[in-house]
């Protein structure tokens, strides 16, 4: 016995469900909206790589491998080209920053992020300015609060 076979029939359908539903448009001018609208406009942020900033990239991704050492895996240069393109990002954003444009904080703190770890898994690391020892730090404030009396 096949299921052909068998005499069973489809379920029906409610009424209001027997035609395909129809894509209607995106309020009342369509997706679009009225004629004019610069809605959709973007800031920059997602548009293509101008042909300065893909030498901008270079430069970067080069001097990151530069830092490095001379020995780059496979796995390293998907790094660097992803921190590359990162940086380009938010060198945009300060770019429309300085120009008055805002660009949400989420998105730019999320790049600064991610960026951070890359470079972190890259095995980059943050390099500390030199404190002075204690005694130092102590003898220079002696010596500053000795020069305050003596021009008073």
């Amino acid at each position: 016995m096949n299921i052909e076979d068998c005499n069973v029939s489809e379920k029906p359908v409610a009424p209001g469900l027997q035609k395909a539903a129809e894509k209607k448009p995106k309020g009342r001018f369509g997706a679009g909206g009225p004629p004019g609208n610069r809605k959709a406009e973007k800031h920059g942020a997602y548009s293509a790589v101008s042909p300065e900033e893909e030498q901008e990239r270079i430069q970067f991704e080069n001097d990151l491998m530069a830092d490095l050492a001379d020995d780059v895996s496979t796995a390293q240069r998907a790094l660097i080209r992803r921190a590359g393109f990162l940086e380009i990002r938010l060198r945009r954003c300060e770019r429309a920053d300085s120009k008055g444009l805002r660009i949400a904080d989420v998105h730019i703190l999320s790049w600064i992020n991610a960026q951070r770890l890359l470079l972190a898994a890259l095995g980059l690391k943050r390099l500390q300015a030199s404190s002075p020892s204690l005694s130092d730090y102590l003898q220079k404030k002696a010596e500053e609060g000795m020069r305050s009396k003596c021009a008073n």
